[in-house]
């Protein structure tokens, strides 16, 4: 099993990278810029112990800091960089 965090996962190729790896036994935490709206929310009813979807603002030196102290593993294996541009 893989610890994988997945930034833009509220759709498009990160929700599709979560798929795979969610289906393929990984741990997956995917980062999004609200949780509450994520697609990957229907994902976690069938994955509740190997997804977390938390909220990462990357401008923001606070959530930062949350983010790396709430996430469930102590190492990573991979980091999958989809995140757009909010204009």
């Amino acid at each position: 099993m893989k610890n994988i965090i997945i930034t833009g996962g509220n759709s498009g190729f990160g929700l599709v990278q979560g798929k795979v790896f969610l289906t393929n036994n990984h741990k997956a935490v995917a980062k999004t810029r609200s949780a509450s709206i994520s697609k990957f929310k229907e994902l976690k009813k069938s994955h509740s112990n190997t997804l977390e979807i938390l909220s990462l603002n990357l401008i923001n030196n606070d959530s930062i800091i949350w983010f790396s102290i709430y996430i469930s593993f102590s190492s990573l294996n991979m980091l999958t960089s989809n995140a757009g541009i909010l204009k």
